[in-house]
């Protein structure tokens, strides 16, 4: 059983790399549930996933209203599993469930590759979102407060389930912390707004912010229940 939170840059800088990632995360799903024989000894590479929940977080954040794509407040979305498409797809739903879901004892392989399109469908993000990439933030909230009773993401994250976070991204975390706000304003002699967490990390929220939050779905004496991956790089 595994929960798979996946969290996409949408912003402008993506545009290379956008379509590349949506149209490979259908065959990755896939690979969870029917796993690949690489190294050809005509045995599966590993066991097949199970039970399988797979969330796509909104990558909006609070940042500033004076940049395209960017918002002060952020948005309805803000830590929110997505629901619908923000790019419409041929042969995509206008909503999905805020998580896709498919469970071996339940659905068969044509259920999977429905199930795969589904979560492609949801994780076209686009690429007019924020300069600021805030992913910490983002699957920080994703993971804590909305993952409460009333949450957006309620029902999500289950006790015996291993929870794996993956997030792709071609830019450095923006989340300025706290006593800083002036990383956000475009008027600030701190170099363009794309390149600035990476010059200026003095300014951003420590990373150890955010650890316990995304390790806190899991027990201290499970922790080995979590796994975070990334697909990052200028």
């Amino acid at each position: 059983r595994v929960d798979l939170l996946i969290w996409i840059d949408d912003s402008a800088s993506m545009r290379e790399e956008q379509s590349t990632v949506t149209s490979r995360l259908g065959p990755l799903v896939l690979a969870l549930l029917e796993p690949p024989d690489r190294d050809g000894d005509t045995r599966p590479d590993g066991p097949p996933v199970e039970d399988l929940n797979v969330g796509i977080v909104a990558p909006e954040m609070p940042s500033t209203d004076a940049l395209p794509g960017c918002s002060a407040t952020g948005s309805a979305r803000v830590g929110c599993l997505l629901r619908e498409p923000p790019v419409p797809g041929a042969g995509c739903e206008a909503t999905y469930p805020p998580f896709q879901s498919w469970n071996a004892l339940r659905d068969d392989r044509a259920d999977a590759e429905r199930f795969a399109h589904d979560v492609g469908c949801v994780a076209t993000v686009g690429t007019n979102g924020c300069t600021f990439t805030q992913p910490f933030a983002s699957v920080a909230r994703a993971l804590t407060v909305e993952t409460r009773p009333g949450g957006c993401n309620a029902g999500f994250l289950r006790d015996d389930a291993l929870l794996a976070v993956l997030w792709i991204s071609d830019g450095d975390d923006g989340y300025a912390s706290v006593a800083h706000p002036e990383l956000f304003d475009p008027d600030a002699p701190l170099g363009p707004p794309a390149t600035r967490a990476a010059l200026h990390p003095e300014l951003l929220e420590p990373i150890a912010t955010f650890v316990p939050a995304i390790r806190g779905p899991k027990p201290a004496a499970d922790c080995y229940k979590g796994v975070l991956g990334m697909i990052v790089g200028v």
